[in-house]
């Protein structure tokens, strides 16, 4: 199945990075861009913490995401 940007995916498991905020497992977020083949690459997510509320772009690999429903 080809992503396509504005596309609606959920995180599959937890994501984190050194300089990544964790996303939760089951988050919800955005695509922003895509590889050659449709795969998701960068993915917008908004993530409310102890802190507030954190707007961040996150760069995902196959596995990381899948579109709402999908399981």
């Amino acid at each position: 199945m080809g992503y396509r940007k504005g596309d609606i995916v959920t995180a599959r498991r937890r994501i984190e990075g050194i300089d990544v905020p964790v996303v939760p497992a089951g988050a919800t977020g955005t695509v922003t861009t895509t590889t050659l083949f449709g795969s998701p690459k960068r993915v917008h997510f908004e993530v409310s913490d102890g802190w507030g509320e954190k707007s961040f772009q996150v760069r995902v690999r196959r596995g990381d995401v899948e579109a709402p429903g999908a399981r």
